[in-house]
């Protein structure tokens, strides 16, 4: 039987309800889960369904918590050590969040380490298994994610993951019950779909924005993302200095932050005979990439392995 309770009630019920959400990705230059991080808790905080708080389990950023934090979402200033803590929620059920955030109902632990809690529920985003099924790929921090993940399965977790692929990945890595797995889809930001800007069109090296004297016609294939032996860059790099002398016209743009291991990317950029028309922009705001996006002839999504992407 269901039973359909008045919106207003349903608004008081949720009001009451506490959560606790990790917020170390929205720290420093977001990649793709601080993007999403941000735009799900901002939307979440904007609707005032329920009150948050926000943590973030790094020692370096905590200076820049508050400043990243969406309206309505109330920082948690405590200090909090990753490695430390990331090794003895791996191992024991503690120390428990209601440390920190005192008592909450929720914690969500956005980046694939949610904290045991003591009364509260919890809940873990797990957005790829790569560093099970490719941990050549991934930098050595990560190595310690399976081990927090399983605990927190044990626990009784809930896990959210972004993609239908990725429920049998958890299933089969972590030992996740089926039911306990949930598919939340992200969403797409609303930006997308921007008109090109003649500022951020290829032309030269190493900024996205361009000498006016610079010609802003040429067509691009933009890859878009940190440039980690995963996203396999290289292999990029070699494909379109292939095809280069063939289509004088088509440039290669990367644009993302340098990675954690480039080597192999700055082996194939030093090899290419059409060095001077693949670009390297680096980090790039939402603005310059949504007009990157809109303005590229083709978008190129090499990765080796990819748990979502949109």
């Amino acid at each position: 039987m269901q039973v359909h309770l008045p919106t207003q009630w349903c608004r008081s019920l949720a009001a009451r309800m506490r959560v606790a959400v990790d917020i170390t990705p929205l720290i420093g230059q977001r990649t793709g889960i601080g993007v999403l991080t941000a735009g799900v808790l901002g939307e979440l905080a904007r609707r005032r369904l329920c009150s948050f708080r926000g943590y973030a389990v790094t020692w370096r950023g905590r200076d820049q918590l508050a400043a990243q934090l969406p309206p309505g979402v109330e920082p948690i200033r405590l200090p909090m050590v990753a490695r430390p803590l990331h090794w003895a929620w791996g191992r024991f059920d503690g120390p428990v969040i209601e440390w920190w955030t005192g008592p909450v109902d929720v914690v969500h632990g956005t980046n694939f380490v949610v904290p045991p809690a003591a009364k509260a529920a919890e809940v873990v985003s797990v957005h790829d298994a790569s560093f099970v099924r490719h941990p050549q790929f991934v930098e050595p921090a990560s190595l310690r994610y399976p081990a927090v993940i399983r605990r927190a399965v044990a626990r009784g977790a809930w896990m959210q993951v972004l993609s239908h692929a990725m429920v049998p990945e958890v299933v089969e890595c972590f030992g996740a019950l089926p039911e306990r797995v949930r598919v939340v889809s992200p969403g797409v930001d609303p930006a997308l779909g921007a008109d090109p800007a003649p500022e951020v069109s290829p032309g030269v090296d190493p900024s996205p924005v361009a000498d006016p004297a610079v010609d802003r016609g040429r067509p691009y294939v933009l890859a878009l993302g940190r440039s980690e032996p995963r996203k396999d860059l290289a292999l990029l790099v070699d494909a379109f200095d292939q095809l280069a002398g063939d289509h004088p016209d088509v440039d290669l743009c990367l644009a993302g932050p340098p990675g954690w291991a480039e080597g192999p990317l700055e082996a194939a950029l030093a090899r290419a005979h059409h060095r001077g028309r693949i670009r390297r922009l680096g980090w790039v705001d939402d603005a310059a990439k949504d007009r990157l996006l809109a303005g590229a002839a083709a978008f190129a999504y090499p990765s080796v392995y990819e748990g979502f992407g949109i």
